[in-house]
């Protein structure tokens, strides 16, 4: 059985994800989970969500809206890295960089309406004893799903 059509726009974003070059090289790009398995390969890219807002329209047709949280992390204590400039300066352009190269394809291979994103920004986080640096990038889908059958575009 094929995939729903949810987890094929997840699948999509993914795949797209994979070919993107920006600062620190082509990203490692895992789906959100627990513990990622990127094996100290950084950068990498995870696709936390989607969370889906859903508005059955009539003739069973679900508005559905998939928001999902696009996070490229950067290993902060890398030195070699880090040592010719600001963390913040060196992945000015990595969100920019993000949000081009997912809107080339706003349909997502035609199965969606519409894709934009909604935010974006940077922080640090506490990882074991070291710090990551991330910029994150929150983008919104639009896909009409049949609301009886969420295998089948509406």
């Amino acid at each position: 059985m094929a995939d729903s059509i949810v987890s094929q726009i997840t699948q999509n974003l993914k795949d797209r994800l994979e070919s993107l070059s920006t600062y620190g090289g082509t990203p490692t790009v895992e789906l959100g989970r627990l513990f990622l398995n990127i094996n100290d390969r950084y950068p990498y890219i995870e696709i936390i969500g989607p969370n889906v807002e859903v508005e059955t329209q009539p003739h069973q047709v679900a508005d559905s809206k998939l928001e999902y949280i696009l996070k490229y992390t950067v290993d902060g204590n890398d030195e070699n890295e880090t040592e010719n400039g600001e963390i913040t300066y060196l992945t000015r352009n990595v969100a920019a960089d993000i949000i081009k190269h997912i809107m080339n394809d706003v349909s997502r291979g035609g199965l969606a309406q519409n894709t934009k994103a909604t935010e974006y920004g940077a922080d640090f986080e506490i990882v074991g004893e070291g710090i990551d640096y991330f910029v994150y990038v929150v983008i919104e889908i639009q896909a009409l799903i049949e609301a009886t059958d969420p295998y089948l575009i509406g």
